[in-house]
């Protein structure tokens, strides 16, 4: 999931990072960034950049799902390509509704010839959906004019790049980032600090 943003400032982070003098670990940190706002995003499933918009396809298996909802992987929607399964094309507006903002796609009452209502499960195979995602302005009120996040959120990631940057030792991981470098951690990585905002922030799917 590409990010233009990063969602905490260096000097935020490195206040979570503790006793840091002079420069030397600037560029480790900055790929610390890059990889705790990567994380944030697929951790919430939504695209917190304000600047962000990228195009995602996703297939999802209909086996054994019967719904007239389904959720797309990440949020806020700005648009919807196309919808379409093994043997149907779906016209929004027509036979679906998009929820931009919840990344929801919800089937019209359409009454089929059983006079049961459609689900995208009734055709076995594979949903296909093409769409765009992103802020844009979409949350425009949860941002101060030139923040790259909503506030929790920066103090998330901050509390995050602090704690990878301690574990490096464990991990095995030294300064020797490049510009533009990412860093990636499991989850038993992240502060439960951070975690419990996170949390709240999470865009459940299911």
């Amino acid at each position: 999931m590409p990010i233009s943003d990063r969602y905490a400032g260096r000097e935020l982070c490195k206040e979570y990072c503790g006793d840091i003098e002079g420069s030397a670990d600037d560029l480790f940190i900055d790929a610390l960034i890059i990889g705790a706002s990567r994380f944030v995003d697929n951790y919430t499933h939504i695209c917190w950049a304000p600047s962000a918009i990228f195009s995602d396809e996703q297939i999802q298996n209909l086996a054994g799902k019967h719904s007239d909802i389904f959720y797309t992987r990440y949020a806020p929607i700005i648009s919807v390509s196309s919808l379409s399964d093994d043997t149907y094309t779906y016209v929004e507006d027509t036979d679906f509704v998009v929820f931009l903002e919840d990344g929801k796609i919800q089937l019209k009452n359409v009454i089929e010839s059983d006079s049961s209502y459609r689900q995208f499960s009734e055709t076995p195979g594979q949903l296909k959906i093409s769409y765009v995602a992103g802020q844009g302005s979409a949350r425009s009120q949860f941002y101060v004019k030139g923040q790259s996040a909503p506030e929790d959120i920066q103090a998330a990631c901050a509390m995050i790049v602090g704690s990878w940057y301690h574990a490096r030792d464990r991990e095995g991981i030294i300064s020797r980032a490049k510009t533009n470098e990412s860093i990636a951690f499991g989850d038993s990585e992240i502060p439960r600090r951070a975690k419990a905002i996170l949390d709240r922030r999470v865009r459940w799917t299911v």
